[in-house]
């Protein structure tokens, strides 16, 4: 109420009532993957609230909260330890509305970083809003991935997924190449003094090199293997990690190979490469009129078997063959037309020749 006095002799003091609403500021803090509020003061960090760091550098954001009525100003921000810069934005944040603290976490040094963010604002009795964060810098810190993948040191996991496993390639045509990513996620420059494997079926061509903090280099291996069946290695990386100085991960693949074998006859029987000998029991005796046999092509390996050419060296003998590609433990027909030119014995050489794939 508002009262006047005066000196009216009946509205003597004169009054009348106003009215309005009080409105202030009011500042909170949240963080984490899923917003929880980080009280002023707090001193202690974890994952949840995003106030852990960890080892690498990052950066973090945090959200700004005026849950008053009024206007909330943000006047400046910063950290106790240069490893983290802070800035902020809106500098005015409306009542009921956000903004957000960004923190850009870069170690300055090994250990423990630990560091007090403070936001000076024109809340009443939060004027100046703290809290702890934390990041921990490692020396010298070696890791090795394959497909984005950890693969621990001594790990012998073979799959796809870690690209330990090789697959399959042919012996004689085939390599294949993966690519792992040696890291250094420490502070301080790793040093790679020797890349080796054991096998002779997995190749390693990698310089000694130095990698500064926090990046990394590709490591590739090739595997090209020396006889068919299942080949094992192990790759080892020498370094100054001071507990991962030989970093070891085993490596598969297999080998594969094509094998060729001919038979003909009613038997069938087999026919040797090179043989220089016909008999009616291998089909390779075609009598003394004109006549046409089938042989069986044969792959009894492990890869395609790939022929480029079926040939005669006599024109009395037309060869064919049914597929120029024969898959493993498939076969294929081959086809020769005897048509004698000339009286007299008409012997010939067939030559099956294998296409030989880059």
């Amino acid at each position: 109420m508002v009262y006047i006095s005066n000196s009216d002799n009946d509205e003597n003091p004169y009054s009348f009532r106003v009215q309005g609403i009080g409105t202030e500021q009011e500042i909170n803090l949240q963080g984490g993957t899923v917003l929880t509020d980080i009280p002023s003061g707090t001193t202690t960090t974890s994952d949840p609230t995003g106030t852990n760091f960890g080892p690498l550098p990052t950066t973090k954001t945090f959200t700004i909260q005026n849950t008053g009525t009024s206007p909330l100003s943000l006047w400046s921000a910063w950290s106790s330890l240069t490893d983290y810069t802070v800035s902020f934005s809106p500098s005015t944040i409306p009542a009921g509305g956000t903004g957000t603290l960004t923190v850009v976490y870069n170690p300055t040094g090994t250990g423990t970083r630990t560091a007090t963010i403070s936001l000076s604002n024109n809340d009443a009795n939060e004027g100046t809003y703290t809290f702890r964060v934390s990041g921990t810098a490692t020396d010298k810190e070696i890791n090795v991935k394959g497909n984005a993948v950890n693969i621990t040191s001594g790990s012998t996991t073979i799959n796809v997924d870690r690209n330990t496993d090789f697959g399959s390639t042919d012996v004689n045509t085939g390599s294949v190449t993966n690519n792992f990513t040696i890291e250094n996620t420490g502070f301080n420059s790793l040093s790679i003094t020797a890349v080796s494997s054991n096998s002779g079926d997995f190749i390693v061509s990698f310089p000694a090199t130095t990698i500064p903090a926090y990046s990394s280099v590709t490591l590739p291996v090739t595997f090209n293997p020396t006889v068919a069946g299942t080949r094992n290695g192990v790759i080892t990386i020498n370094n100054n990690d001071s507990n991962e100085g030989t970093y070891t991960f085993a490596v598969r693949g297999v080998g594969t190979e094509q094998e060729i074998n001919v038979q003909g006859g009613a038997g069938p029987s087999n026919i040797a490469s090179g043989t220089t000998s016909v008999s009616v029991a291998t089909g390779t005796n075609f009598g003394s009129s004109a006549v046409t046999r089938t042989f069986t092509v044969q792959n009894t390996g492990t890869s395609n078997l790939n022929i480029s050419s079926v040939s005669s060296t006599l024109a009395d003998y037309v060869v064919s063959i049914s597929s120029n590609i024969v898959a493993p433990g498939s076969t294929a027909t081959l086809t020769i037309v005897f048509t004698p030119n000339v009286v007299g014995t008409r012997a010939a050489t067939i030559t099956i020749l294998p296409r030989q794939t880059l």
